[in-house]
């Protein structure tokens, strides 16, 4: 069983300026935010992402410790975007070659990516394209020989893409990160942060609590 509820507005950043958004969640108390997602999960969010057709809407899931999550249970969230974003998908719209999963060349840190277009038999297909990521994630975090016993991600969803980031942890500095993040889209809590993060860069944040790409475990 789901249970939806809605979140009041946040600050978020956007091309480094300040914006409001409204958060929409839905979480299932009887699951662990370090569960996978299911297929009825997967099932939901697409319906909620595609029935929304006054707005685009982006879902991110943050599984796991050093995933940015302030959930103990299960919760996906839902935030509602112009129609030109998120930044991500903006992007992978003049890409190709994403049919099969694999690694998002254009970034440092280790970012997977697999092209959705689901018809029938809605959970299977999109549990399906999840998995195909979990085994790309899985052989990546085996190569790198990163601790085996902590598994932290971000999922991001969108209409025509299925996201999946390993992390390192959940904070930079002062900054928590959340699966958001990772589709261009930061949340700053106080208008001094906005000038932090410029100052940073937001890819040195990403990157720094993401997994770079054949980094060596130092866990």
């Amino acid at each position: 069983m789901h249970n939806i509820i809605f979140f009041s507005y946040h600050k978020v950043i956007r091309h480094n300026k300040l914006f409001y958004i409204r958060y929409i969640n839905f979480f299932s108390e009887s699951s662990k935010q370090a569960d996978f997602l299911s297929a009825d999960d997967l099932s939901l969010i697409y319906q909620i992402i595609r029935n929304h057709t006054k707005r685009n809407v982006i879902a991110f899931y943050n599984c796991g410790e050093d995933s940015g999550s302030n959930q103990t249970h299960k919760t996906i969230q839902f935030v509602p975007v112009s129609n030109n974003e998120p930044p991500i998908d903006v992007y992978l719209q003049r890409q190709q070659g994403y049919d099969q999963g694999c690694q998002l060349a254009q970034v440092p840190w280790a970012h997977f990516v697999i092209s959705i277009d689901p018809s029938d038999d809605l959970g299977d297909y999109l549990m399906g394209r999840f998995i195909r990521l979990l085994d790309l994630m899985f052989d990546f975090r085996r190569k790198n020989q990163f601790d085996s016993d902590k598994s932290s991600y971000n999922v991001l969803i969108t209409k025509t893409h299925l996201h999946m980031i390993p992390r390192s942890k959940d904070k930079f500095e002062f900054l928590t990160i959340d699966g958001l993040s990772y589709s261009g889209i930061l949340i700053a809590t106080q208008d001094e942060d906005l000038n932090e993060i410029q100052k940073i860069g937001i890819t040195n944040i990403l990157l720094a609590v993401g997994r770079e790409k054949n980094e060596q475990s130092e866990e």
